[in-house]
């Protein structure tokens, strides 16, 4: 759940409470470091038409990923995740959307993760063959066992995309 997002399109800011996402995991297995083999998970999650207007439409938003985890030397990640989902377009009307993702996560600490990572979405729209990319850094602290605060923090790198998208939240693990 983002709790506060902002983003910047083309000069015109908006800021405002966050989708929230009801969803599960599973992992297939996990890292291997001593055969090099990348852990597997699926993600599948439902986004909720709850939150401001701008943030999400009036219609539930599903998705699923595969998420790929690989253990590099002196407490860094890589994380990649490839998926599809159902956005709504601005008339509130679903279309099929891929996406990439990835992550370079260093953890200087067992409750804190920084994050150097990008996400491409294509298309960006329904009206649209363009992708939208953005690039940014993100921070992850473990509050409790099942409570992080999350927060992520981006520049666009296409014309599709926001100059800039920050967020800040929690995720509740049950």
């Amino acid at each position: 759940m983002d709790a506060v997002a902002h983003e910047d399109v083309s000069g015109a800011n908006t800021t405002g409470a966050g989708p929230i996402l009801v969803g599960f995991r599973h992992s297939f297995w996990s890292v291997d470091s001593s055969t090099s083999r990348p852990g597997l998970g699926l993600e599948a999650h439902v986004q909720l038409p709850v939150g401001s207007s701008a943030f999400n439409g009036q219609r539930a938003q599903p998705s699923a990923q595969l998420n790929f985890e690989h253990q590099l030397p002196r407490s860094f990640t890589f994380v990649w995740v490839v998926g599809a989902g159902l956005p709504v377009d601005a008339d509130d009307e679903s279309f099929g959307q891929g996406f990439f993702d990835w992550a370079l996560v260093y953890e200087p600490s067992a409750d804190v993760a920084l994050t150097v990572s990008g996400q491409v979405e294509y298309p960006a729209t329904s009206l649209e063959n363009k992708a939208m990319v953005l690039n940014g850094v993100g921070l992850t602290w473990i509050l409790r066992e099942r409570v992080a605060f999350t927060s992520f923090f981006a520049a666009g790198a296409t014309s599709e995309s926001p100059d800039f998208h920050g967020e800040a939240g929690f995720t509740l693990s049950f």
